[in-house]
């Protein structure tokens, strides 16, 4: 049985990081800003994604609150991969519900709408179109630590046959997470959390199970 390798038979690193404004504009709140990310494979450049964002929050009574987000970007690939090169687009609406109590619990549903676009147009095996939805709860659990957990799903419809396989790629990808956050002082906001995903694919090549941990740091300044 042949077995090809994928990301996972590499050790990765991803930096990343964003900047931005936030505000108010009446009753609603908005915020925008720029993101960047580098990704390494065997301490080997892999991935530059660069990407700007737009979030606007609207008020519908004391408990609930709706969303609608942007965001685009490009990925920029290294060495022979530069074949994968892409554009991005995504829209995302959401819902949010805050319960009464000491503890502040929240509840959020949001779904997303995207589409990945290769810019070579001969490579359209690695454009995709994107839908999912996400999950949320989170709660106060002592002084200024919360605790937060979630899930999230997101199907992939690939636009050609993939060039190896000849198969148009189909995804479907699930994950959860759990996130400790400290509001270590004004202004700073440290969250550590551990996300296990699992992506199945029509295709077996593109299958994979992952388990992430990343350490945050947020500084919002008033």
């Amino acid at each position: 049985v042949a077995r090809y390798p994928t990301q996972d038979d590499f050790d990765q690193a991803i930096y990343a990081g964003s900047a931005g404004l936030q505000g108010r504009w009446g009753a609603a709140a908005w915020r925008g800003g720029l993101s960047r990310a580098y990704q390494t494979l065997d301490r080997v450049a892999y991935r530059h994604t660069e990407g700007a964002f737009a979030d606007l929050g609207v008020p519908v009574n004391e408990r609930d609150a709706a969303s609608i987000g942007i965001q685009l970007g490009r990925n920029a690939f290294s060495g022979f991969n530069v074949v994968r090169d892409s554009e991005f687009a995504t829209v995302t609406a959401g819902w949010r519900h805050s319960f009464a109590g000491l503890a502040r619990a929240q509840i959020e549903a949001a779904a997303n709408l995207g589409r990945e676009r290769n810019v070579n147009d001969d490579r359209q095996d690695l454009s995709r179109d994107m839908f999912g939805a996400r999950l949320g709860v989170s709660l106060i659990v002592v002084g200024d630590w919360t605790l937060a957990a979630g899930g999230a799903w997101q199907r992939s419809r690939y636009h050609d046959p993939d060039a190896l396989l000849q198969t148009v790629r189909d995804d479907r990808y699930l994950a959860g997470e759990l996130a400790l956050s400290w509001n270590a002082f004004r202004g700073l906001v440290i969250r550590a959390e551990v996300t296990e995903a699992k992506n199945d694919s029509n295709l077996a090549l593109y299958e994979y199970r992952r388990r992430t941990t990343i350490l945050r740091g947020r500084y919002e300044f008033r």
